[in-house]
């Protein structure tokens, strides 16, 4: 009867134990690490075998196959699988479960011991602690029963008390552990297709097991030998993009590429030489064909806790933009983190240009600096031809009208800025406020950022290239008869030109802006609408009976602006 319970246990077991067996990761059961029966053994090998779960995890190379505590333990009881004296029982639990592996791992012993050490002129005498922690850890081939592979780890840690040194060792095996458990289990993916002339996208991506900078062989039609070499370059969920390091690219669609059993995942790393200011000098070149255009990323790893998993997540320090390469070396510029790298520090290779870029939303003012619109003010008779006829038109209204001396332009646009040139573009729609005329400038602005503090002061030129529309209200005692009724404005239009130097602070996701402009914009020609044969036309409107027939809006103006950066 126990028997049939635990059988009966165990293929309920098997039910979401099926999900992972469509991977195609290798399906893995993680025993519960053993050590000495004692208390503090005990805890010390679930903080160990926690650390290594958590690794695996996070790193994708496996799917690791969850359990109940006490199911897993009548399991145990019922197939003897603890020290796997019975070959068959493993046999029957893989089938069972859909788990084609079993780790088994031992924390052997944990060995710490306290000293001293003396600084100032040997006066201070410091306490300290050193622990070393010894682990193995078994594969089980649970479809042969036979183990296939052992694997051993041993580090030290010093810290100023014996828990925290105690800690700090079981991290470092576990991470040793964890390493030795994944490159034990390599990635098999396939070339998709080449997208340049050294580079290919491949069809897993980090929920296959894929991470950035890991390298994989490339194997010929056969799989018998290695016809090429790849470095994963940038890894999505579910696809990748790698640069081609040995091989012809056009040869490689279709072909599958292995990570090297046992091979080092980070040896085409490089690393930070020399810096100077956003001045850069890394230690590779076309020796691991890195090429000019390239950017790079520098990154650390921060743990953050979700439940009971710590999971590590990058964190970026700063990012290069690669402008010159050499035979075993190359330069670069730093675009992002000027004043967090330093000499000695990885940088590892990343192809997401949009981090190159910052996109942004502007709104902005300026006014002319001594900018005046005189008003025509004729006076009399004057006579407008138009298809309708002729007409005599009295212009005694327009004597009313007074110059404009105030202007007030309000701004608003969005535009990217692009971080290794030192250049931002916009497009900017102006509105513009001057009594009885109405104005709007659409208009693309190209500054130059010329940075005094990198990243934050910057000094900016650059020119302007739009178009404008002005309208303007004309008495209907003057437009009325001659458009037979159609029109009660006359319109003009103008191709805007600017020039401006200024400056800009950012802060975090803001930046303001100050400026001084020369901006020409100038309205001589005026039309309105009239009726002719039952069509809407357009008519030359004579100076004379204009408001304003010259609007002259060139001159200098002073700017003031904030953009939002909402793209990091």
């Amino acid at each position: 009867m126990n028997r049939l319970r635990h059988f009966l246990l165990l293929s309920l077991l098997g039910f979401p134990f099926c999900a992972f067996s469509q991977s195609e990761r290798p399906n893995i059961i993680f025993q519960d690490m053993q050590s000495e029966d004692y208390p503090s053994a005990r805890e010390r090998a679930r903080t160990l075998h926690e650390a290594t779960l958590n690794l695996l995890v996070n790193a994708n190379k496996v799917a690791v196959v969850t359990r109940s505590g006490e199911m897993w333990k009548a399991i145990e009881n019922e197939l003897a699988i603890k020290d796997f004296v019975d070959p068959k029982s493993a046999i029957d639990l893989g089938k069972m479960s859909g788990a084609k592996y079993l780790l088994a791992g031992n924390l052997t012993r944990v060995h710490h011991e306290e000293k001293t050490r003396t600084s100032g002129n040997n006066t201070t005498t410091e306490h300290y602690y050193v622990a070393t922690a010894y682990a193995t850890l078994k594969i089980l081939n649970l479809e042969t029963g036979q183990f296939e592979k052992s694997f051993q780890a041993e580090h030290n840690a010093t810290a100023g008390n014996r828990d925290e040194a105690i800690r700090q060792s079981l991290k470092l095996t576990a991470q040793n552990l964890a390493s030795q458990v994944n490159k034990y289990f390599p990635v098999i993916v396939r070339i998709d297709k080449q997208v340049s002339s050294n580079q290919v996208s491949v069809t897993k991506g980090t929920a296959d097991g894929l991470h950035e900078q890991e390298f994989y062989e490339v194997l010929s039609a056969d799989g018998n030998s290695v016809i090429g070499q790849i470095k994963i370059t940038f890894a999505a969920e579910h696809g990748a993009t790698a640069r081609v390091l040995q091989g012809d690219a056009k040869n490689m669609a279709g072909k599958l590429a292995r990570e090297p059993k046992g091979g080092d995942a980070t040896v085409n790393m490089a690393r930070i030489e020399k810096i100077d200011g956003n001045h850069v000098v890394i230690d590779a070149g076309r020796d691991l064909n890195i090429q000019k255009g390239d950017a790079y990323k520098c990154v650390r790893l921060v743990e953050e806790k979700i439940g009971d998993h710590i999971n590590q997540k990058e964190e970026v320090l700063g990012r290069i933009h690669i402008t010159n390469v050499y035979q075993d070396y190359a330069e670069g510029k730093v675009y992002r983190g000027i004043g967090q790298l330093e000499p000695g520090l990885n940088i590892t290779e990343t192809n997401e240009d949009r981090d190159a870029r910052k996109r942004f939303v502007k709104v902005g003012y300026k006014s002319g600096l001594g900018t005046r619109i005189k008003a025509t003010r004729p006076a009399g008779m004057v006579t407008v031809r138009n298809d309708h006829g002729d007409y005599n038109v009295d212009t005694t209204p327009l004597g009313s009208f007074q110059d404009i001396e105030s202007i007030s332009i309000y701004t608003v646009g969005f535009g990217v800025k692009n971080l290794v040139k030192d250049l931002s573009t916009a497009l900017l729609f102006d509105i513009y406020r001057m009594d009885h005329l109405n104005n709007w400038t659409g208009r693309l602005e190209v500054l130059y950022e010329l940075p005094l503090i990198h990243e934050k002061l910057h000094v900016t030129l650059g020119p302007s290239l739009g178009y404008g529309g002005l309208k303007q209200e004309v008495p209907s005692s003057i437009i009325g008869d001659i458009s037979e009724g159609k029109s009660d404005k006359v319109n003009a239009s103008s191709i805007f030109l600017s020039a401006q130097a200024g400056v800009q602070w950012t802060i975090k996701r803001f930046v303001l802006s100050g400026s001084v402009s020369y901006d020409h914009m100038r309205y001589k020609k005026w039309k309105y609408d009239v009726t002719v044969d039952d069509d809407t036309k357009n008519a030359t409107a004579p100076a004379s009976i204009v408001p304003y027939s010259n609007v002259d809006l060139s001159g200098l103006y002073y700017n003031i602006g904030l953009s939002y950066l909402y793209h990091r």
